[in-house]
C-alpha cells in the first residue's frame, strides 16, 4: 500500500472511531430511547448517499462539457462509494424498522424506494464499467432516478425528518454525525 492510500485508511478509520464515540455519548430521544443511536447513524448515512449520488449527477453533467480520463475515474469512484452508503443505509434503515416498529415494513414506499435505487445504482455502475462512453448518461440518469424515486415515495411509518423535530442536542449530534460521514465518504472517493 502507497503512503498516501494507507494515509487515507488511517483516516477513515479514524473516523469511524469518532463516529462510533459520537453515536455512543449522542443522546436519547424520550420515545424511542436508545434506539435513536441506530438511527442517527441511518439518517446520517442515507443524507451521505444522497450527496454522493447529487455529485455523480454533477460530474456526470460536468462530463458532456469536459471529457478526461480523470474525471470518468472520479465518477466510477463516486458512483462506487454511493452504493456502498446506500447499501448500508439500507441495512441501518432495516434494523432501525425492526427496533423502532417491531419489523420491517415491506410495503413502506420508502423501503421500496430504497431497495430500487441500490438495485439501479449497482446496474448502473456495473452497465458503466462494461460499456465505454455512456458512464455520463448513465450517471447523470441515476442522480435523477434517484430524486425522482425518493420525492415520489410516500410514505407509511417512516417519518417525513424525524431529527427536524427533535431538541436542540439532538439536532447538532445528527448534523456532526453527518459531517463526519461527509468526509467518511470523501476519504472513500480519493
Amino acid at each position: 500500500m502507497n503512503p498516501i492510500s494507507r494515509r487515507y485508511s488511517l483516516n477513515i478509520i479514524l473516523c469511524i472511531l469518532v463516529l462510533v464515540f459520537l453515536i455512543a455519548v449522542a443522546p436519547d430521544d424520550k420515545q424511542l430511547g436508545s434506539i435513536l443511536k441506530v438511527i442517527y447513524l441511518h439518517g446520517a448515512v442515507t443524507l451521505t448517499g444522497l450527496l454522493i449520488f447529487s455529485v455523480v449527477g454533477a460530474v456526470s453533467l460536468s462530463l458532456f462539457f469536459r471529457k478526461g480520463k480523470s474525471s470518468i475515474s472520479l465518477l466510477f469512484a463516486l458512483e462506487k462509494t454511493a452504493i456502498i452508503f446506500w447499501f448500508a443505509s439500507f441495512v441501518l434503515g432495516s434494523i432501525s424498522s425492526k427496533l423502532a416498529w417491531g419489523g420491517v415494513l415491506l410495503s413502506e414506499p420508502r423501503f421500496k424506494a430504497t431497495i430500487i435505487i441500490l438495485f439501479i445504482s449497482i446496474s448502473v455502475y456495473f452497465i458503466s464499467t462494461a460499456i465505454e462512453g455512456i458512464v455520463t448518461y448513465l450517471g447523470l440518469g441515476l442522480s435523477i432516478s434517484v430524486w425522482v424515486l425518493l420525492l415520489n415515495a410516500g410514505r407509511v411509518l417512516h417519518p417525513e425528518n424525524p431529527f427536524l423535530a427533535s431538541e436542540t442536542l439532538i439536532q447538532v449530534f445528527f448534523i456532526i454525525i453527518t459531517v463526519i460521514c461527509i468526509v467518511i465518504s470523501v476519504l472513500m472517493v480519493r
